[in-house]
């Protein structure tokens, strides 16, 4: 289920207490920023986000959506 499917549901009572625990994935696939970009479109086909990490320090969060969106960006 997504934050957003979550949010949505009319059948659920949102509590003050509330965490994401219930959410979230916690095997959000891991790459290095060398990664070449066919092995990251492989992940992309299973999972909808990934974080480049490197020397263990998270560097960033990738989404399909900012694959998408760096063509548009490009030349700004």
């Amino acid at each position: 289920m997504t934050m957003l499917d979550h949010m949505l549901n009319l059948d659920h009572e949102h509590k003050a207490d509330e965490t994401i625990e219930s959410i979230i994935d916690p095997n959000v696939p891991v790459v290095q920023r060398n990664t070449p970009l066919k092995t990251l479109m492989n992940i992309f086909s299973e999972s909808s986000v990934v974080i480049i990490q490197e020397d263990e320090q998270v560097q960033g969060i990738l989404t399909k959506l900012d694959i998408l969106d760096f063509p548009s960006r490009q030349g700004d």
